[in-house]
């Protein structure tokens, strides 16, 4: 047996005598966490929650659940996770209408669980809730609303209706009673929308649906033309009574001095303008002067409203003739 130096104290001396073992010690313990750093070091992903179950403290500790970020457990608990994010599911549901018609019908559940519930859920319902709890209640609401109904309501808005009355349905269906009494109901899901994405009906019957809902468009249409044309008379009486109340108007305001003042004022705007102009008198008293302009083979452009057989006698050239000669002074005819 070494004997101590008398500078070596008591820490020394044990760790001199003992190093091997520590050392070998912490290699194993680095070992063994590496080896296990899976279970003992949980990574919660963004949007997840996570639920711990204990192996000797308990079970499931229903009144915490982890966020996102690390967390550092026992080896021989288990953390289980959970996406808390919105979630979709579609399943296929053979269900019969108000006439006994067999129907195939797709719909779609917009979801996601209860945050504050989910160790709650993950006690009472487990991991697989959507399978054991979401879509068997949709299958069987989905039954019981459209059973109520003809196969032509799922064509039309009817099918919205549907849609609203499972969605409300369904969120009071997946509550769950829980507790020592079983009195209390729990929020395990919260039911966002419910969609009702195709439906699938026997060739016969979804043909004559077709043929009747085209047929019921054709007959909109035609009643939207009727009423059109009925605007467009309507339109046009009233068109026609405002133009008849405009010549009333103007019959009465215009007279013969008013037409006389009208041709004045013309003949003395045509009079002021530059070219040179013939001016044609008319004859009796309401005769006015007819202008006439661009001599050099221009349009005439009278100043008054005249008829063509008085515009042509006052506009018609005079002949010219020589002196009379009396009949005594003609020379003879040879």
């Amino acid at each position: 047996m070494e004997e101590p130096t008398p500078r070596e104290t008591r820490t020394q001396i044990w760790w001199r005598r003992n190093s091997l073992g520590v050392t070998l010690f912490i290699l194993g313990f680095v070992v063994l966490v590496a080896f296990l750093a899976n279970d003992i070091f949980i990574p919660i992903m963004p949007g997840e929650a996570g639920v711990q179950w204990s192996r000797f403290l308990g079970g499931t500790k229903t009144n915490k659940v982890y966020g996102e970020g690390i967390h550092v457990i026992f080896p021989w608990n288990h953390m289980y996770k959970y996406d808390v994010r919105f979630q979709q599911r579609s399943a296929t549901f053979d269900v019969l209408s108000h006439d006994g018609l067999s129907i195939a019908v797709v719909i779609t559940v917009r979801f996601k669980p209860v945050l504050g519930n989910l160790a709650l859920l993950h006690k009472y319902i487990g991991p697989n809730y959507v399978d054991t709890l979401l879509m068997p209640e949709v299958g069987s609401l989905a039954r019981e609303r459209i059973a109520q109904r003809t196969p032509e309501g799922l064509y039309s808005e009817t099918r919205f209706v549907i849609q609203r009355e499972i969605r409300k349905r369904l969120a009071n269906e997946t509550r769950v009673q829980i507790g020592p009494r079983a009195a209390q109901l729990t929020d395990f899901l919260y039911i966002q929308d419910v969609f009702i994405q195709s439906v699938t009906l026997p060739e016969e019957v979804a043909k004559a649906i077709r043929d009747k809902l085209s047929q019921l468009q054709h007959l909109q249409e035609y009643e939207y033309i009727v009423q059109r044309e009925k605007r467009e008379a309507e339109r046009k009486e009233i068109e026609a009574r405002g133009i008849r109340a405009f010549q009333d108007i103007v019959n009465e305001g215009i007279s013969d001095r008013y037409l006389r003042w009208k041709g004045i004022d013309a003949t003395l705007k045509l009079a002021e303008s530059p070219n040179s102009k013939v001016v044609v008198i008319g004859a009796g008293q309401g005769g006015l002067p007819i202008i006439l302009g661009n001599m050099d083979g221009g349009p005439v452009q009278p100043a008054a409203s005249l008829n063509r057989a008085e515009q042509l006698q006052r506009t018609a050239p005079t002949v010219p003739t020589g002196p009379r000669i009396p009949p005594s002074e003609k020379p003879p005819i040879r």
